[in-house]
This record gives C-alpha cells, structure tokens and sequence, in this order.
C-alpha cells in the first residue's frame, strides 16, 4: 500500500508493491517533483478567494513552484496555501479600474500572508507550515489614499490622513493608519521616501503649492515637532490638476542631535501659500524603502 509524502503528497511505495508497474508510478513521482521545483500554474482572481489544490500521488496547484496570478480583480483576493512548509515564486499580473483599490495575499488559511504587488515581476515567498513570510520583497511600505483632503480655507500645513484599506504593500507592518504616520524599525539606518499628491481647482500661478515629507522629533509618544522635512514646491499653473512629487533619504544612523532626538516617524502632508476656494488634495501616494 503506497503512502503520502508529509508536504508534497509524493507516492511511496512499499516494498514490493506495484509489480511491473513501479518504474510508470515512480515517473510519474519525478514530474511531480520537477513541478515543485521549476513549475508553473496559472491562477485566475477575480472577486473571491482561491485555496489552491492539493491532491495526493498527481498534479495539483499547491505543489507548483511559479504561481502565476492573473485575471480582472474587483474585491480584495487572497489566494491560500496548505499550511506546509514550501517556498512559492508568485507573479501577479492582475488588473483593477483603479490602480491600488485592491489587494492580492498569498497567506495560509489561519495565517496574514503577504501583499504581492500588481506587477510581472516575480517575488518569493516562503510558507513555515504555519504562515507565508516574504523574501525578496523590499522592506519597504506603500500607502495610495483617494481621500479628499481640502487645502481650501487655510495657508497651514494639512496632514494627509489614510486608512489601513490604503496600505498596499506592508510586511514589516510600518504603516500605522490610526496616527497617519509610518514607523521604521529600531536600527534602521537609512530609507528613501516619496510622495506624490494631486491637487484639484484652478491653482493660480502665483500660488506656491508644497508637497511635505516631515520627520518627528522629540521624545517617542511625545506630540514633538518637525523639524527635518523634505519640501517639494512649484507654483499653480492654473490647472485643475496638478501633481506635485517629493522625495528625499534620511540618515538614521545617529538620531541624536544635541538634544533632539530624530525619531523614526514620518508623517506626509500638503500646503498652499494663499487660501484658495475648491483647491483640495484628491489622492495621494507613499512609497518607502529600508536601505540599510
């Protein structure tokens, strides 16, 4: 009687069973195996989860190495994995009306899992038997929000706000939607940041319009102040819709500066010189990467 293999679900043979028919299961067994190391199944998302097939002794979803993800997505989707011990080779080529409204996980049943970027290149991951951990994706947190924010009736910095629907990318949990900041980790060095916002109503040209990437400072909890800032400035053109783009590298390496110590918050925020009627940040985007 022939048994299962505790992760791929190989055929193994007693001693002399299948006789005369050995060397036809045991091919069979060596495509199975080539599958898990160097192939590919295609998966097709749209608006519901998909668990991946896991049929014993034959050909199944789960044991491939490549899962390429494709398909029109209209709700977040995760695509679930046994809950063994495996490293998976994901593509996600999925399309959506809007770029970021939807999510793709690739995660165990009881697990989190891991956001797979929209994009054809690959990323690996590695499942433990208990969750799926990244691997080659950059320790790094993306957040697009399409909240309104109006820049109409003030001439002060407004704090660009986002929810935890608008993190789209995140395996090191560094956005913390309730306080609209994102927190490196204890001994990070040194991360590049960008923003990218866009700005609705006639701006006029000599209206300065800012785009800001602010660093907290003081005491951890305390509500601190900002100090280091990246600053991106143009002038209104007179467009309905202008974007506007900052981005910069802070060094974290030595925090302290005299007595201020650099914090490893950051919070994005937006700023017209002259109130202006109608003028309001209609979405905005955050992009963040551990360097060192």
């Amino acid at each position: 009687m022939s048994t299962a293999t505790t992760i791929l679900g190989l055929e193994k043979q007693d001693t002399g069973a299948n006789n005369n028919a050995w060397g036809t299961v045991l091919n069979t067994q060596l495509d199975l195996i080539e599958a898990a190391v160097a192939g590919s199944t295609s998966i097709t998302l749209s608006s519901s989860d998909v668990t991946l097939t896991t049929t014993d002794y034959s050909a199944n979803q789960a044991r491939a190495s490549h899962l390429a993800l494709s398909g029109t997505i209209t709700a977040n989707c995760n695509v679930i994995v046994p809950a063994k011990s495996k490293l998976y080779c994901v593509t996600n080529s999925c399309t959506q009306a809007t770029a970021y409204q939807y999510s793709v996980t690739v995660k165990t049943s009881g697990g989190t899992g891991v956001v797979i970027p929209a994009s054809t290149r690959p990323v690996w991951v590695r499942c433990d038997g208990t969750n799926v951990e990244p691997l080659s994706i950059m320790p790094a947190v993306t957040i697009a929000s399409e909240t309104e924010v109006s820049l109409a009736s003030t001439t002060s910095e407004v704090l660009l706000t986002f929810a935890s629907g608008d993190v789209t990318h995140d395996p090191l949990s560094m956005a913390d939607a309730a306080n609209n900041k994102i927190v490196f980790p204890a001994g990070t060095e040194l991360v590049s940041i960008s923003l990218n916002l866009f700005l609705t109503a006639t701006i006029a040209s000599t209206t300065l319009c800012s785009a800001i990437i602010q660093q907290k400072s003081g005491a951890p909890g305390s509500s601190g102040y900002y100090p280091y800032e990246a600053v991106y400035q143009r002038r209104g053109t007179g467009s309905t819709y202008t974007p506007l783009t900052a981005s910069c590298m802070f060094n974290l390496a030595d925090k302290a500066i005299g007595a201020t110590d650099r914090g490893m918050e950051f919070q994005f925020l937006a700023q017209l010189d002259t109130s202006t009627s109608g003028v309001a940040c209609s979405g905005w985007e955050a992009h963040a990467v551990i360097l060192r």
